[in-house]
């Protein structure tokens, strides 16, 4: 498991160095990001559709952010699985 705090700033030299490690070890990969909310669950907003709405668009976004880097691991052979998991903090998820 690579647990990514933010894939619009992975560069290609650590995915590089990823793929070198787990082509040695003949293991599969899972790229695991958690999104986190607290952009959007303040008190006052909490159970509104728009917050359900701004959830699911940010899960997606970086869901896409995540397969566009698997992307270019599977290039190199590497079995890549991508994970994204909305939590508050983000690193109970």
């Amino acid at each position: 498991m690579f647990a990514i705090a933010n894939p619009e700033v992975v560069t290609s030299a650590v995915l590089e160095k990823v793929a070198r490690l787990t082509s040695a070890l003949g293991a599969e990969l899972d790229l695991f990001h958690c999104a986190d909310g607290s952009f959007v669950t303040q008190p006052e907003r909490l159970g509104s559709i728009e917050v359900e709405q701004e959830i699911g668009k940010s899960i997606e976004r970086r869901r896409q952010q995540l397969e566009h880097l698997a992307q270019s691991l599977r290039r190199s052979g590497v079995q890549v699985h991508a994970n994204v998991h909305w939590g508050n903090p983000p690193y109970e998820a």
